[in-house]
């Protein structure tokens, strides 16, 4: 009787499950400090080897709380947004916060929970895990318009794992860590089988770190405007000082054949003045509003010449849930929180290639460099890209590491050189290797300008994309049931 309700999902709290508590804090620092992206991995490891369990109710339980405490950490950014900007008080932005993590973790309790009523202790069980625990992620990152950040393929960027990343981008890299994770332990059993696997992994990862899937183009002068104002994009649009800013500082940036600034920095006009040198293009980031009330504000990245000349318009693709695109049957709430209610109109995401005369530029704007989908499917027809990005809804949290981590897995998986130009975090230059070349110190108004060397050609996952990886998983999971079912029915 006592030990039925020790299987309880919630009835005691073990020694056990507050280490795996910790190791879900610890997994989550990686995120926000680079220098600890090792202490990620190890304590991801050790949680890994020991979740199976034949208690299935506990390792269902111990699942939420890994995944509960690793959001919990890895989301704190959320209160910056609830209570310094839509007023809310502390403990409700908390509570908030948790609620939201809890939402995140069911899911990833979810598939462990298929995992044990059906794939438990069958034939490629650690396979099936793996695969699970990625497709969980993937929907995470998808529903209810996604929450596509702490994807745990990006602690791989800059390990001995890293010349995977441009054959199966951050998905295909969750399911391999995972899965090597898992398969550590079982390496004992056969040792043979474990030698000429651990050989061939060996081999084949010496061979990835020399090959290079794109080549080198041409080097292209990138100048970066930074801000540092700190209040929501909506209200820095119509600063005036702002504007002045970004004016005054193109003329100390002559020789630069690109001159960035960052999101929603001001209102588009009709007439653009006469700006920078002859050569120059100039992208950013601006508010189009629109001339009647049937239509909404739009969030844009225009380049135009120095003559004012508009060039090239983009219209953000995926918006921000409940900042830039609202639900109708949520806009009572946002008016009482006082948080933006509007939205903007949503783009098409067919206008993100800008072909200029200094090569193809992809451009993206904030939100939109978080869904690989998208720059893969343009990273093999660019040459660069350019980002124009608002992080001060979160001031001076750790998310800008976050953004930072997820735009280096990027550069490293197109092979393409990545330029960030930010408001209120740091602006950055990465090379097409997914390392920082410079960066701007954050909360500081700032210029720079670095030669990044633009690249040609494809990744392999820029072909095949993402998707491509998850109906793999997806398809391999229902063959190993059908097999396993087979079995079953043949003894």
């Amino acid at each position: 009787m006592r030990a039925e309700k020790n299987d309880l999902f919630f009835r005691f709290i073990t020694l056990k499950d507050l280490v795996v508590f910790i190791l879900g804090i610890c997994t989550s620092l990686g995120f926000l400090y680079s220098k600890l992206y090792f202490l990620s991995l190890l304590s991801y490891f050790l949680f890994l080897n020991n979740i199976v369990s034949k208690n299935n109710c506990r390792n269902t339980r111990q699942f939420f709380i890994f995944y509960f405490s690793f959001f919990l950490i890895g989301c704190h950014w959320l209160i910056h947004p609830l209570r310094d900007f839509g007023g809310l008080p502390s403990l409700l932005s908390n509570l908030v916060i948790g609620l939201f993590c809890v939402y995140l973790s069911s899911i990833m309790v979810l598939g462990i929970f298929l995992f044990n009523r059906f794939f438990k202790n069958a034939q490629y069980e650690t396979f099936i895990l793996a695969a699970i625990i990625t497709l969980c992620e993937f929907v995470r990152t998808q529903a209810l318009g996604g929450f596509p950040f702490l994807m745990m393929g990006y602690l791989t960027i800059n390990t001995v794992l890293d010349g995977y990343i441009p054959i199966i981008g951050v998905y295909g890299m969750t399911f391999l860590m995972t899965y090597l994770f898992l398969k550590i332990k079982d390496l004992n059993r056969n040792k043979l089988q474990s030698i000429l696997l651990i050989s061939l992994f060996s081999l084949t990862t010496l061979i990835l770190h020399h090959i290079h899937w794109t080549k080198a183009k041409a080097p292209l002068q990138i100048g970066v405007i930074q801000t540092d104002t700190r209040k929501d994009i909506f209200i820095n649009s119509i600063d005036s000082d702002v504007v002045r800013y970004i004016f005054m500082s193109i003329k100390q940036l002559p020789s630069s054949h690109f001159i960035i600034w960052p999101e929603g920095s001001f209102v588009l006009n009709d007439h653009l003045i006469s700006l920078g040198t002859p050569n120059q293009l100039l992208v950013g980031g601006v508010f189009g509003l629109p001339k009647d009330t049937n239509h909404l504000p739009k969030n844009l990245l225009v380049t135009f010449n120095s003559d004012g000349e508009i060039l090239h318009v983009h219209q953000k693709y995926y918006l921000a849930q409940f900042n830039e695109t609202i639900p109708d049957y949520f806009t009572w709430l946002l008016k009482i929180l006082h948080l933006p209610h509007i939205g903007l109109e949503k783009g098409s995401g067919n206008d993100v290639i800008f072909n200029s005369k200094y090569g193809r530029i992809g451009n993206l704007i904030c939100y939109e460099l978080l869904f690989p989908q998208l720059s893969h499917h343009v990273g093999k027809e660019v040459n660069a890209f350019f980002v124009v990005s608002d992080l001060s809804w979160f001031l001076d949290s750790s998310f800008n590491h976050q953004y930072d981590l997820a735009a280096k897995f990027l550069a490293r998986s197109v092979e393409k050189p990545i330029t960030i130009a930010n408001n209120y975090g740091a602006s950055i230059w990465i090379d097409h290797h997914g390392r920082k070349i410079n960066s701007l110190q954050a909360q500081s108004r700032d210029v720079g300008s670095e030669t990044m060397l633009t690249r040609k050609g494809s990744t392999p996952i820029c072909y095949y994309g993402d998707f491509m990886i998850i109906y793999i998983l997806a398809l391999c999971i229902l063959f190993v049931n059908i097999l396993s079912r087979y079995q079953l029915y043949r003894k």
